[in-house]
């Protein structure tokens, strides 16, 4: 899990050690081991080659998930294996 101030919350962590699991941390500024900065990448690359197509406004998050659907199962899978997870 990542270092986000949130997860080292005391009612996270007693949550998941009463269900038996438990976390490991990544290390500081790790975005190579942090799946999700691979995806905040791709939609991002996406937003600015497609700006014109993409207004901020009352219909962002409509938009948002239209390009939710540019991230594929292939793209997921080479993330986690990228990471050396897998």
């Amino acid at each position: 899990m990542d270092n986000a101030h949130i997860h080292h919350g005391e009612e996270i962590l007693e949550l998941t050690r009463r269900h038996g699991v438990c976390i490991v941390f990544l290390p500081p500024y790790s975005p190579d081991l942090n799946l999700i900065e691979e995806t905040f990448s791709k939609i991002k690359a996406w937003i600015r080659r497609n700006y014109d197509l993409f207004a901020p406004g009352p219909g962002v998050l409509y938009d948002m998930r239209e390009v939710m659907d540019i991230i594929t199962a292939e793209d997921a899978s080479a993330y986690i294996h990228h990471a050396g997870y897998f």
